[in-house]
């Protein structure tokens, strides 16, 4: 299974207050309802002893680069 990096902007939660996002927005908290962010360490232990790469989550300062800064 392929991972994605998923960046919700603010917009994204106020978009669950407004008439016009609304839907959109339910939809997308509920796809991430079933990640369960807690359990994550767990999970990192069992694919080390299992030799598998850990699962890695990021800050969006993490991921995002801007064209001013150097690699």
């Amino acid at each position: 299974m392929k991972s994605i990096r998923v960046y919700a902007d603010t917009s994204v939660f106020g978009g669950a207050y407004d008439d016009e996002f609304k839907q959109p927005s339910l939809m997308f908290f509920e796809q991430v309802k079933i990640v369960h962010f807690q359990k994550i360490p767990l999970y990192n232990a069992v694919n080390t002893l299992r030799g598998y790469q850990q699962i890695a989550i990021f800050s969006p300062r993490e991921v995002i680069q801007y064209e001013e800064e150097e690699v």
